[in-house]
């Protein structure tokens, strides 16, 4: 715990006495509940920053790593920008592949294997030392928020069909599931059979008979993986040898063989067979609508300050526009597949930047090692009413040695109702590996409606907002540590009773302690090049340490415990 980097202190005080805290439980959630947070609070009271304090860079010690601006000689430039789709922190991709020996290689409890000649068809990821997912905890194996699909195009069929193949699988049972589908005359995916985990964990031959009656003029069949926001091969919390391996595909009717698959031609990694019938992809997603806009084309309503440069927006194909807020002319962020309570039918869209060096700014000058707080800043265009849930976000990772690490953030989603350009700018340095040589940003959309709509409002109206412009990630060569907070976070959201910004504030009984008892928390994000250690005491000590000094309060007259305990929960980013 000591000399850590960066750590987070969560620092939570229970309003009666603590007893022994339960067994943490997972997470059943497709996204980590977001905190959501503009410049003010929900009842209005104005707050004085949006992010927390962050240290504004000054030209004698700062480093500026990366700048972008979007523009080009002959119009806008993405500068190697890309754009990409996710939903539930994940990003979309394709798993269901053809396998040989070279990754089916009997895993760690033998359930990585070929199940008949040289090759089968296999839903996972190997191991790697580099790559998109070589932070993976406990590859070869899945990860979180997986939406895979292994489908067929339509047969013509003669009476009753038998489906028949191979398989060993291996997910987390009850909660990840392989699911094999038939489409039926009303065009719904019918349920055959679920795969998950079994204790023996042998080859097993599957045989269906699917009646005729049951069944359009055509035939259609899927294999789709599911898994959810936790407990895989990228946690590690579950380990597998992967989804499923499947083999020796056959469908027939009365009249013989309709297909067979035993994917031994197919070359090796393929996501389609060689015949053209079977294919893979992801589960059907809102899409990508990321673009490069020309400024003077996009509506900007600030009227202070205007935008006529190359800049990033959501809505890139999107059939719904902006009649709603009196523009018709001006296409909107897509609205979800409504009525539905999945993430994947909701716009989840980024932005991710180039690989960006750590140690030296753009000019090549290296980056001194007692520099310990990065900024991210950009320019973001807010007209983004709470009620519609589409907000905007950030996100960092560390790139070392080619290997990805895991995207990090506050975990905050942000929104704006006032129609203009704002100067975001966020303490990212805490989110970054000690050492860390290389990095990459990230800058995201994100539609909530199937966490909020219904419950506090019903997201009728989406505008073209947000749109980002003039990204900077700057290094600060700063003597002292780096403190990052948001305001969301400290007890109460209170403000300092003296009126100053370090001034004591009262703790009050205001949310649930991890043992279910009343209390109160905060969160603070401190990070220095000399390293860190917490202590939660009531005398001074010295020592490069995050001290918390809390002041007792005595029973009430009705004997009630104002404040009795504190509880310590470093986190070490």
């Amino acid at each position: 715990m000591y000399r850590a980097l960066a750590c987070a202190i969560i620092l939570t005080v229970v309003v009666s006495s603590l007893t022994d805290a339960k067994n943490p439980t997972r997470s059943e959630s497709v996204l980590p509940a977001p905190r959501v947070h503009d410049g003010r609070y929900l009842d209005g009271r104005q707050r004085t920053v949006a992010s927390g304090p962050v240290r504004v860079p000054s030209p004698s010690d700062s480093f500026v790593l990366a700048q972008y601006n979007f523009d080009g000689g002959s119009g806008p430039n993405t500068q190697g920008w890309v754009g990409k789709e996710a939903y539930g922190g994940a990003v979309v991709d394709t798993f269901f592949h053809v396998s040989d020996g070279t990754e089916l290689t009997g895993g760690d409890i033998g359930r990585l294997v070929v199940l008949e000649g040289l090759q089968s068809l296999w839903c996972g990821e190997p191991y790697a030392e580099t790559g998109e997912l070589c932070y993976y905890a406990t590859l070869p194996g899945y990860g979180n928020n997986w939406e895979q699909e292994f489908t067929s195009v339509k047969f013509a069929h003669n009476g009753d069909v038998t489906l028949s193949f191979l398989t060993i699988f291996d997910s987390e049972p009850g909660e990840d599931r392989t699911y094999l589908n038939y489409l039926d005359k009303n065009g719904t995916w019918v349920e055959l059979a679920y795969y998950d985990y079994l204790p023996s964990g042998l080859v097993q031959l599957e045989s269906f008979v699917i009646p005729d009656s049951v069944l359009a003029d055509s035939l259609q069949i899927r294999f789709w993986f599911h898994s959810d926001g936790g407990w895989s091969d990228e946690d590690g919390f579950w380990p597998t040898d992967g989804a499923i391996v499947i083999d020796s595909l056959r469908l027939s009717d009365n009249s013989g063989v309709i297909n067979y698959q035993n994917f031994e031609a197919e070359p090796f990694g393929a996501r389609v067979t060689n015949d053209g019938f079977w294919y893979a992809g992801t589960q059907i997603t809102r899409g990508s609508f990321a673009g490069l806009f020309p400024g003077d084309e996009v509506l900007q309503e600030d009227g202070c300050a205007g935008n006529l440069s190359g800049l990033w927006g959501f809505f890139k194909g999107s059939t719904d526009n902006y009649a709603c807020g009196g523009h018709p002319e001006q296409p909107a962020v897509p609205f979800g597949f409504k009525p539905s309570y999945y993430a994947e039918d909701y716009v989840n869209n980024e932005i991710w930047s180039p690989v960006i060096d750590y140690t030296q700014d753009v000019n090549g000058t290296p980056v001194p090692a007692t520099a310990g707080s990065t900024v991210l800043e950009f320019d973001v265009y807010r007209d983004l009413e709470l009620y519609n849930f589409v907000f905007y976000y950030w996100r960092i990772r560390t790139v070392e040695d080619g290997c990805f690490q895991k995207w990090q953030s506050d975990r905050t989603v942000y929104y704006g109702e006032q129609k203009d350009w704002y100067r975001h700018r966020a303490s990212v340095g805490g989110h970054v590996a000690p050492g860390a040589q290389h990095v990459q940003v990230a800058l995201g959309v994100v539609d909530l409606c199937y966490l909020y709509c219904g419950f506090f409002g019903d997201a009728t109206c989406h505008s073209h907002a947000p749109l980002f412009d003039n990204v900077r990630l700057v290094r600060v060569d700063a003597a002292g540590p780096s403190w990052n907070y948001l305001t969301l976070e400290l007890f109460q959201d209170n403000f300092a009773s003296d009126g100053t910004l370090t001034g004591p504030v009262r703790i009050d009984a205001s949310s649930l302690h991890p043992n279910g008892t009343a209390g109160d928390s905060a969160v603070v994000r401190v990070s220095s090049s000399v390293g860190i250690d917490y202590h939660v005491t009531g005398s001074r000590e010295s020592g490069p340490a995050v001290y918390c000094h809390v002041k007792n309060i005595p029973p009430d007259k009705a004997g009630n415990v104002v404040s009795a305990n504190l509880s310590k929960y470093p986190v070490i980013s």
